[in-house]
């Protein structure tokens, strides 16, 4: 299946968002057609992973996202 484009809106004031884990980084390999920007939180490595192109690479992979989002 393919998606021209997606929007989605989570909402609430008591409520989270749960990422699907894998529990090894080697389970990784178990996602035979990972998408640019698809999310994955790594047990082992203890950190979300997303399937992108770093700085400086030529082929996607995933990469433990350690960016903060609202820095100090």
């Amino acid at each position: 299946m393919t998606r021209q484009s997606a929007w989605t809106v989570l909402e609430s004031k008591e409520k989270g968002f749960v990422v699907n884990r894998v529990s090894t980084t080697a389970g990784l390999a178990n996602i035979t057609n990972p998408v640019e920007g698809m999310m994955v939180y790594d047990e082992q490595a203890d950190c979300l992973k997303i399937y992108t192109l770093k700085s400086g690479d030529t082929v996607m992979a995933w990469h433990c996202f350690t960016t903060p989002a609202c820095p100090d």
